[in-house]
This record gives C-alpha cells, structure tokens and sequence, in this order.
C-alpha cells in the first residue's frame, strides 16, 4: 500500500528547514518525482538527484531550481504560499459561471444496480417532474446562465421512463433557445432507443450510456427489474447506434468491487468498441450508510485505474474522470472540486421543482429549496455549504501530499460535507502516485 513517510516522504519531516511543508518525494524505485502539494508543480528526479536529495544538503545548483518553485522557501514562504492559493481559489469561485441545469426528471428506474448511489430501491418516492416545472425550470436557468454554451442533462432515474416530457423539452429549448444550448440525455439504453435515436440526430442531442463493460459484467452489476432484460444487448446496441451515425455520445462506466477484479477486461470492452468519451465512476456509499473504511482496497483500485487510464490512452481514449484528478500537475493549478457542485455551477431540478446543488442528495429534504429562492443561487445557503467544503479549507487536507490535484472527492460520499472520505484520499495518493510513475 502507497503510505506517506515510505513511499511519499515528506521533506519537512524528513530534513527540515528550509523545505517547504508541501513538498513531497514520490519515490519510484530509484528514481523519483518531487510535486508541491499546493502548487502541483512537479519536478522529475533521475537516479543521481534522488539520490542528492536523500542522501544529505543540496547543492547550490539544485537549491536555485527548488527555490525557484518554492520546494525551498523562507520562514514565511508556506504560509504566502497558502495565502496566495486562498485567495485565487476565492477569485476563481467569485468569477465561475452557472454552466450546468441537471433535470432529475424522474426518481423512478427500471433497473436495480448493485451499486445504485441514489439507492432508489429504498429511498424512491415514485415521483415524475411535471412539463410545467420542466419549462419553468429551463427558462429559470437559462435566465441566470452566464456561459456561453450552458449544458442541460436530462437525469434520473431513468429519464426514459418520462420520455414525452423530456421530448417536449428538447423541442422547447431548440424552438425557442435555439442551438447554443448543449443538451444530453443519461440513460441505460434499455427503453424507446429508437425514438431517442431519432430525436437526438434530428435536434442535435447528445446521449451518455451508463454500461459497465462486457455482457459478463454489465448484466451482473446492471440487472433488470424485468424479466428477460439484457441489459448489455440493449445499452451496447444504442453505443454502437449513437457512434455509427456520428451523434455526440460517451461511455459512463462504475466500478464497484466485482468489477474491480475485471478492470483489464473493461478496458478491452471499451478499446474494441473504440468508445472515445469514456468515465470511470467510482462506488459511492449509498444515502443513509455509513462509510467503512477499507483502505487497503481503495489503493489498490487506485493502482488499477492508473493502469487502465494509460492504456486507453495509448489508444487514444482519455478516461475523462481521471484526468479530471489529474490534470492540475500539467497545469501546476490548485483543483477547488472534482465536479461542478464544488464549484457552485451547477443548478439540480428535483422531480419535485425544487433546487439543490447536487444530484446525490436526491432522498433529503433539507437539500432542497424552492425555485423562488433566488436568481442569484451561489449566495443561498445550500450553494454556499458545498463552495466552502474545499480541500484549501479543510485542516486534515493540508497536510496531504495530493491536496492541490484532487478536489476533495465526492461532497455525497463523504462523512461530512467539510470533512474528507479517508477511501478515497487513500484512492487518490495511490492514483497520482502510479499516474506519475508511468508519465
């Protein structure tokens, strides 16, 4: 297992003064990656300066580059360094655009997923959003979006089983918004494909396909309610469609620990199926059940999906949720959340009319809150609880070796909304480590 102090070592901790408290060594057998957990800078060190670096004071030579990107720092260099990434991560989420209108358009499904993080087989009050709320829940967001292309999703459940609603929205939208208006329905393939076909090519709509693999695993993690439902002929079948007439589509795959064992197998279902858009969704608790922690598992998945995310990509996929955790050490930026919730982005219309920030919190009330609210969402309370929950402001996360690339994980999965899952921050150290290992 990837633990900080023998596989991270922390050079503060290892040598003192005047390392900054936020650098780490990843060590890789011999050689090494240096990365500044708060800038997400990183420096590759071959044989020789891993080596130097542990084996006494450094030079003058390396002392200049590691100054230079503040590995080395002052008395008060940590804390302007903490300081400085406060204060844009403050001016990044005063300047985020509302991009995003999730329509749970119903809580109802055709389908009992082992893994369902909604947990609709207990928590499903048999509830359809009614066309009036839909429009009223359009024109309201497209009132206050401030992107220049904002994204409606289409979510459920099953979106499907409300399908002349969503219809008579996609008709709505594109007769009166036009076509600067990005639209996607989330579905698992299984009802009215052709009508969604249709639709989708004739109103340029783009479609996500929840199919966790093979048939050996989709069928098995992705049963029916029904009797005689494939699961898999019916949601590869609308993949194979969706690409053959070039309409907009991806892939949405979990990995719940059955499928976990048969990753390599998932990821050559998606390299023959040549699926370009793919994300690997991780497992997350369900609502009302407490998290167990089992760390071991979560840095072992954490070496398997680094494995799979460069294997895709040497076929040209990128698995995008991956490189969502990642992309901050290419950029050397500071990541505020893994998803637009923690951005405060993004608006959730609940089958009720009703708004929240985030679709996981689908069976609590308190969540929720009239439309009426306000135009200016990001200053209601709910907006608020979810911007401020990120990892810069999380005491335990700053002394983590990844906090500036992982946003914090999942705001539903956690114990807490303000406080970490200790899974995935295991998961992530494990991730970034083998991710770097292999660049």
């Amino acid at each position: 297992m990837i633990e900080v102090g023998r596989d991270i070592i922390s050079m503060r901790d290892r040598f003192g003064v005047p390392w900054s408290k936020f650098a780490f060594l990843f060590r890789h057998g011999d050689t090494s990656t240096l990365m500044h957990s708060m800038t997400s800078s990183i420096i590759n060190c071959d044989q020789r300066t891993t080596t130097r670096l542990l084996n006494g004071p450094v030079n003058r030579r390396d002392a200049r580059i590691l100054r230079d990107n503040r590995f080395i720092v002052t008395d008060t260099g940590d804390k302007r360094v903490l300081d400085k990434a406060r204060a844009k991560v403050e001016r990044c989420l005063q300047k985020v655009d509302i991009t995003t209108l999730f329509l749970i358009v119903t809580d109802t499904c055709n389908l009992r997923c082992t893994y369902c993080y909604e947990n609709l087989e207990a928590h499903s009050k048999r509830r359809t959003i009614n066309y009036e709320d839909i429009v009223r829940a359009v024109d309201y967001f497209l009132e206050i979006a401030s992107a220049k292309e904002p994204k409606i999703f289409f979510y459920g459940g099953e979106p499907m089983l409300a399908w002349r609603n969503v219809r008579r929205c996609i008709e709505y939208v594109r007769s009166r918004y036009g076509q600067n208006v990005s639209m996607q329905v989330t579905t698992n393939g299984t009802i009215k494909t052709d009508e969604l076909f249709e639709v989708c090519r004739q109103y340029n709509v783009g479609v996500a396909v929840s199919i966790d693999g093979p048939a050996a695993i989709t069928n098995i993690t992705r049963p029916g309610k029904g009797v005689g439902l494939n699961v898999f002929e019916s949601a590869v079948g609308l993949l194979r469609k969706l690409r053959e007439a070039k309409i907009d589509y991806a892939a949405l795959c979990t990995i719940p620990r059955f499928s976990a064992e048969h990753l390599d197998e998932i990821v050559n279902f998606f390299i023959a199926e040549d699926v370009r858009n793919l994300t690997f969704n991780l497992e997350l608790k369900q609502a009302g059940v407490a998290t167990v922690e089992d760390r071991e598992y979560w840095d072992q998945l954490g070496s398997k999906v680094a494995s799979a995310y460069h294997r895709l990509l040497e076929h040209g996929i990128v698995e995008s949720r991956t490189w969502r955790y990642i992309a901050g050490l290419t950029d050397s930026t500071f990541t505020i959340s893994e998803c637009d919730a923690g951005y405060g982005s993004q608006i959730v219309v609940n089958p009720d009319g009703r708004i929240g920030p985030c679709q996981g919190f689908l069976s609590r009330d308190d969540y929720w809150c009239p439309m009426e609210s306000g135009r200016d969402v990001r200053s209601l309370p709910l907006w608020q609880m979810f911007t401020e929950a990120s990892t810069i402001n999380m005491r335990e996360c700053l002394e983590c070796p990844v906090v500036g690339t992982c946003g914090g994980g999942c705001h539903y999965n956690r114990p807490t909304i303000d406080h970490p899952n200790q899974n995935f921050c295991q998961y992530m150290r494990s991730l970034v480590f083998h991710v770097i290992q292999h660049q």
